[in-house]
């Protein structure tokens, strides 16, 4: 009764948790989350399915950039492959690219990875799937 379910695909749009009991709760993902992903926290971090209080979006650009590369999506981060792999160089092309700028004109790449942490997570590269057949 706590969410709308169907049948059907595409009727839960976003990420849902419910509150089954003192002790258990409900994840309601959009789509289907293989069991073997909860082994791969930093891919639910990626698609912000679970929070981490302690993010670092560099971090998390290089995790993005890893799983991407791994898929053969790496393509799709603009700049990334003229960087060749550098996520450090890639970032900081990227700041440039977008006039993140911090003081005395350095590219702020904090904000350039946060920018693209968020993008990925709302679509703004289009449809992605990290995931691969076989992955484990």
């Amino acid at each position: 009764r706590a969410t709308r379910v169907a049948n059907i695909p595409g009727v839960t749009r976003n990420i849902q948790w419910v509150k089954i009991s003192r002790k258990l709760e409900l994840l309601d993902l959009p789509g289907i989350l293989d069991y073997g992903l909860f082994k791969k926290g930093n891919l639910l971090k990626l698609i912000n399915t679970m929070k981490d209080e302690d993010n670092d979006p560099e971090v998390e650009v290089e995790s993005l950039c890893r799983e991407l590369t791994k898929s053969e999506l790496s393509h799709i981060l603009p700049g990334f492959n003229q960087a060749q792999g550098d996520v450090s160089q890639f970032l900081s092309g990227y700041a440039l690219q977008l006039n993140f700028l911090a003081s005395q004109g350095t590219p702020d790449i904090r904000r350039a990875a946060n920018h693209l942490i968020r993008k990925f997570q709302t679509g703004g590269f289009g449809p992605v799937t990290i995931e691969r057949t076989g992955d484990n």
